[in-house]
């Protein structure tokens, strides 16, 4: 892969996967994960269920951007959301020579010094809203009552994020995630960078 770091002083490749909550962007980088045997940052562990940071949390910066640049071969953060059964805690992720950060609003202004490249996943809402429930309710466990509140809060973060901030316009790649990903043209194009 011929990726290259956009920013001359930062020592890693950072490919960041944005989209909206339920498009997939966590399976998408699960799998690339997998493929190119890099380490995942997710930023829904820099925020929580009541206060999203589509504008990029500060703590990304101090707690991942801000290590590598200092050399550190290591990442230990706490996780500010937590699904049942999860660790609270990251200890020792390895920082890896290319590195993936997912979660809707990871292509902000804010983030962009230290992103190499930008995929968005783009997803049909009414397949997203679906999805949402049975990752949330089904298999989460929170009420539907909760969900409710807390997607609305959500949606409407995303729905302003999206407008303002249109990272579908300065997406290097963009997947629709209706069925499984074509991973093979997704590798094929990121070889060609």
């Amino acid at each position: 892969m011929n990726l290259k770091n956009r920013s001359p002083k930062f020592p890693i490749i950072f490919i960041a996967i944005d989209g909206k909550g339920g498009a997939g962007k966590s399976t998408l980088a699960s799998q690339l994960s997998e493929l190119l045997k890099t380490g995942v940052i997710h930023t829904d562990d820099f925020t929580t269920f009541d206060k999203p940071a589509y504008g990029g949390s500060d703590l990304v910066i101090e707690k991942v951007f801000k290590p590598i640049i200092e050399g550190r071969r290591n990442l230990s953060y706490e996780r500010l959301q937590v699904w049942p059964g999860e660790p609270h805690f990251v200890q020792d992720q390895v920082v890896t020579d290319i590195m993936l950060i997912e979660g809707c609003g990871v292509s902000c202004e804010k983030f962009r010094p230290y992103l190499s490249y930008v995929i968005t996943v783009d997803l049909d809402d009414d397949i997203r809203i679906k999805r949402i429930i049975e990752r949330d309710v089904v298999v989460g466990g929170r009420s539907s009552e909760e969900n409710d509140r807390v997607g609305k809060l959500w949606e409407a973060g995303e729905v302003e994020y999206f407008s303002s901030d249109n990272p579908l316009s300065r997406s290097d790649m963009v997947v629709d995630s209706t069925d499984l990903y074509d991973i093979k043209q997704i590798m094929i194009k990121l070889s060609k960078i």
